[in-house]
């Protein structure tokens, strides 16, 4: 949806080859844009001398489909193509680290509460504070990643994956009601459902996700009448 002109430029700024043929040239460039914005960012930081007391945090809201089942946008489906987003966090202090693990938007606010405050309670964050992968500890009792997908008002399917080895994504969708259990190691999860051949995996995490706040529940008697006019 972005002008063509300016993807072009970008596409030609970056090495980016343009296919007429293929739409997907034109999120590579505008990723590409997103990179060179983030580059004059950090650099105009360094140049004021405030990079060593500024956190930076570049996070994504979801990913796009780019061809998977012939989706080219994002769509209303829990696929890691659109639930693997970047996280990348950079912060006075904090030497350089990689986090092998599954991590999530939640995670985010308990993390920046203990950087700002390492006596801060964290303890009724559903995240994890990810700080403790900097110091080489195993995060203390980390809750599934909970997920949802809706089509503007309409709750679609709702899902999770877990943080314990080996790593899997529930997917369940509202209106058929048969669960996907997929391995996120896989190089194409998404591709192989495992709900029957795991069932005792996908039994446990289901039982964890209708405890879930995703999970959709009807509205109590107390609910009912504040809401009635």
């Amino acid at each position: 949806e972005l002008d063509e002109s300016h993807l072009r430029d970008l596409a030609e700024q970056r090495g980016v080859a343009v296919d007429p043929e293929d739409e997907r040239w034109r999120y590579r460039a505008a990723a590409a844009g997103v990179d060179l914005a983030l580059g004059r960012l950090l650099a105009g930081l360094k140049e004021r001398g405030l990079d060593r007391k500024t956190v930076v945090l570049v996070v994504s809201d979801h990913g796009e489909a780019l061809g998977q089942s012939d989706h080219l946008r994002h769509a209303v489906y829990l696929w890691d193509s659109l639930i693997h987003v970047p996280l990348m966090l950079r912060a006075p202090g904090l030497a350089p680290h990689d986090v092998d693990v599954p991590v999530g938007h939640v995670d985010i606010a308990p993390t920046l509460a203990r950087y700002l405050d390492p006596q801060a309670d964290v303890g009724g964050y559903h995240g994890s504070d990810l700080l403790h992968h900097t110091l080489g500890r195993p995060v203390p009792g980390a809750l599934p990643i909970l997920l949802l997908s809706m089509r503007k008002d309409e709750l679609l399917r709702v899902g999770l994956v877990s943080r314990e080895e080996p790593y899997h994504k529930l997917v369940l969708p509202l209106d058929s009601v048969e669960p996907e259990l997929h391995d996120v190691d896989l190089p194409q999860p998404d591709d192989v459902d495992l709900a029957r051949e795991r069932s005792r995996v996908t039994l446990g995490m289901i039982s964890s996700l209708v405890t879930s706040p995703v999970f959709p529940r009807p509205e109590s008697p107390v609910e009912q009448a504040s809401a009635a006019p």
